[in-house]
């Protein structure tokens, strides 16, 4: 029970809008701004005059290469977000879990404590 007041406690902390927590020991932010490192995006082409069938079928030709590149770098970049995604929501988690599980290991001992002084005092004071 009290592992599940924990564990809905920290699910509604996460969903609020404010960060407190650190990143790579920097603060988040209030407006982080990701960077994707990993993908080089394809220039579209200069296409010039076009003055015969030719130059225009070429042009053409450019044109789909270039769209080619273009579904290429989205893919990209689509990867390397979904890892960093996915390496960052394995930090929060891990980080998570162990606040967690560090809290309630506090509140077991906190109780045992409390027992042990119950029985203590029970004795002590002859209530029994």
């Amino acid at each position: 029970m009290r592992r599940a007041v924990l564990i809905l406690g920290l699910t509604a902390a996460l969903a609020a809008p404010a960060a407190a927590g650190d990143l790579d020991q920097r603060p988040v932010g209030e407006n982080p701004e990701y960077v994707l490192t990993g993908c080089e995006a394809p220039k579209a082409p200069k296409q010039g005059r076009i003055r015969t069938v030719d130059e225009y079928n070429e042009a053409v030709d450019r044109h789909a290469s270039y769209l080619e590149a273009v579904m290429a770098h989205l893919g990209c970049i689509q990867t390397e977000a979904q890892a960093d995604y996915d390496r960052l929501a394995g930090a929060i988690h891990a980080a998570t879990t162990a606040e967690v599980t560090a809290m309630q290991e506090e509140i077991d001992a906190a109780k045992f404590e409390l027992d042990e002084r119950r029985e203590r005092f029970l004795e002590e004071s002859g209530v029994r």
